[in-house]
């Protein structure tokens, strides 16, 4: 049975299984790998457990070897691991990982192991800069003799990314969605999510809102509308306050009547007649 799930879109060489197939060879299970491993160290890795789980995923140095030893098998690793982190591997990782392995070519093996083997897993680890990727597929044997396997191949699609201040690019895995007019950039931690970083493609910018790239030049970007917006609303409202009538003035009070003096009219006589009297109108 033949598993191929490496796409590549561009020219770095791809890394991981590319398919496996296992059947019953008497006593024993039969398995045929093929891998890739470009600039990498690869190796196989043989379960003491049931199920596989990378231990170096999120790792940033070899120090996670030593955790890989704990639940899965490499003979050949565990003659180089000592009580301190490994410096580097050598040796040959795939013969060397049990009895039984061989090597068709550079990137074919074939393995005679127990039937019940759970899984076979491949690490293919990258020291500078550091990452590992890893490949797992899982057996098991049906009651008419003949082998189940399930689909688990860890391989996305890859992206051709050259890394900064070193002269080789690397093929990154990326499991998020590219924005349109964009490319992948490198990426120290893709291998622990397979999360990457991208740039929008020259001639277009990242608007700063909505994370995709707009055109330079084809108009006014999305941030720039809104800000003209609210400029001229904050106009409006302005020129508003400005243009309000002011308050009606109250007319001022009437300045008090002046007094008039009232004029003493005296009469010599001591006896007063009404001829005596006369009003005078003014």
């Amino acid at each position: 049975m033949l598993f191929v799930l490496m796409l590549l879109d561009s020219g770095a060489a791809p890394v991981g299984l590319t398919s496996i197939s296992a059947a019953v060879n008497g006593t024993k299970l039969s398995i045929r790998g093929s891998f890739e491993a470009s600039d990498t160290t690869p190796m196989l890795v043989w379960p003491r457990k049931d199920s596989w789980k990378n231990p170096c995923r999120q790792a940033t140095d070899l120090c996670c070897m030593r955790d890989l030893l704990l639940d899965y098998r490499n003979d050949e690793l565990q003659q180089q691991q000592g009580p301190r982190c490994l410096q580097g591997l050598t040796g040959n990782l795939i013969t060397g990982s049990r009895e039984g392995v061989f090597m068709q070519g550079a990137r074919n093996f074939s393995a005679l192991v127990p039937l019940d083997t759970p899984f076979v897993a491949m690490l293919f680890v990258h020291t500078n800069p550091f990452y590992v990727l890893d490949g797992a597929q899982m057996f098991s044997i049906r009651q008419n003799g003949s082998v189940e396997i399930l689909a688990t191949l860890q391989n996305n699609p890859c992206y051709n990314v050259q890394v900064p201040g070193k002269p080789f690019s690397v093929c990154m895995h990326c499991n998020n969605a590219l924005t349109p007019n964009a490319r992948f950039v490198w990426t120290p931690t893709w291998y622990i999510d397979y999360v990457c970083d991208w740039q929008c493609n020259d001639g277009f910018q990242q608007d700063l809102i909505n994370p995709q790239c707009t055109q330079s030049g084809s108009g006014i970007p999305l941030q720039s509308t809104i800000i003209i917006a609210c400029s001229v609303v904050a106009g409006v409202l302005l020129g508003l306050m400005c243009c309000r009538p002011a308050p009606a003035t109250p007319p001022p009070e009437a300045p008090d009547a002046p007094m008039k003096v009232a004029e003493i009219i005296q009469f010599r006589e001591n006896t007063i007649t009404p001829m005596h009297i006369r009003v005078k109108m003014s």
